[in-house]
């Protein structure tokens, strides 16, 4: 399932060399990143497009090369773990079953695909060097 991820071109080549960082602090910031999230390519997201958020990201960085989408093809039982464990965090309030095909996980995710410190990420983490990847330029 291709996940993808609105930034900034040099976010982007970061992110391709070395995985998703959650020591990650934004410029000027002071907060860690607390997950990492991204979009599912050709679902509606809650969130928005990820070349719109792309292009917001390199508005307010402009010294990090222009906008870009990170776009990586994760295996389906990758992106099943994390909404599952997104889920679960609403407890009663979404009813789901775990075993539901992963297109229907991640529609009640809002279209988002987000990986919390825990199991999923580990998952994304550990195969981050066998999956294919690719930045996408943004217009």
């Amino acid at each position: 399932m291709w996940l993808l991820r609105g930034t900034t071109l040099d976010r982007a080549e970061r992110i391709l060399r070395l995985g998703p960082d959650l020591n990650f602090v934004e410029p000027g910031g002071t907060a860690v990143a607390e997950n990492f999230s991204f979009t599912v390519e050709g679902t509606p997201s809650a969130v928005g497009d990820s070349a719109g958020y792309a292009r917001g990201k390199a508005r307010a960085l402009p010294d990090e090369r222009g906008p870009a989408v990170l776009a990586i093809d994760v295996p389906d039982e990758v992106v099943r773990m994390a909404a599952v464990e997104h889920l679960s965090l609403f407890g009663d309030l979404v009813e789901y079953d775990p075993g539901a095909d992963v297109g229907e996980l991640v529609v009640l995710c809002g279209g988002v695909v987000q990986f919390d410190p825990g199991p999923a990420l580990d998952g994304l983490i550990a195969g981050w060097g066998g999956y294919v990847k690719q930045i996408r330029g943004v217009t």
